[in-house]
């Protein structure tokens, strides 16, 4: 089995369709995981993929504050 190979920055934020500055900031963050060799930043796309998936479930099933309406 074949380890999957990196795709740089631009490549990242066309697959996703998201702007290079957006995606930039995913790794700045640490929301996806990169390697950083100098000012160069490569990612491999199935563990991009299953972090964005991790985290949007995170938020999806992290409990949301509903006002309360008992006092109007």
């Amino acid at each position: 089995m074949t380890e999957p190979s990196f795709i740089n920055l631009q490549e990242l934020a066309k697959y996703f369709s998201v702007s290079v500055a957006t995606a930039r900031t995913w790794a700045r963050s640490g929301l996806i995981p990169c390697l950083k060799v100098g000012n160069v930043y490569r990612f491999r796309l199935p563990e991009v993929e299953a972090a964005l998936i991790a985290h949007s479930k995170k938020r999806f099933l992290s409990p949301q504050t509903t006002p309360d309406l008992t006092d109007l």
